[in-house]
């Protein structure tokens, strides 16, 4: 049960982190509430702060994992990877409404491997 809750701290942590910076980030101006209107420029910043995302979402869920770190980090990218799948084919549906295809396609790519750095960058302390 506590490697489940790991999980769900690690997907908590990621949505609130992504959802919390696009609103600072339409708030200020930063980027438009059109997304056509978005420059390439607007999307890799986007991307950026979400791998920070999913690097810190793969960190909390190896440090509140009860056995095997990296492995439910690895399954928190797997629960990336199918969402951000979903988002690709709303996109690729939706296009070019929804932005350009190459950025659901980046969030798809690199979920697993920025969960697994998470995972990885965590030090389990030494009793």
């Amino acid at each position: 049960m506590k490697n489940f809750l790991a999980v769900i701290a690690g997907l908590a942590v990621v949505i609130v982190l992504s959802t919390g910076l696009d609103f600072v980030m339409h708030r200020t101006g930063v980027f438009s509430y059109d997304n056509t209107a978005m420059t390439t420029a607007h999307w890799l910043l986007a991307l950026s702060y979400r791998l920070v995302a999913a690097i810190a979402g793969g960190w909390i869920t190896a440090k509140l994992a009860q056995s095997r770190p990296v492995f439910f980090a690895v399954v928190l990218g797997i629960i990336g990877t199918v969402v951000g799948l979903a988002g690709l084919f709303a996109a690729w549906a939706a296009s070019p409404q929804l932005g350009p295809l190459w950025y659901p396609a980046m969030l798809v790519i690199t979920a697993i491997p920025c969960t697994w750095l998470g995972a990885k960058l965590h030090k389990p302390a030494h009793g």
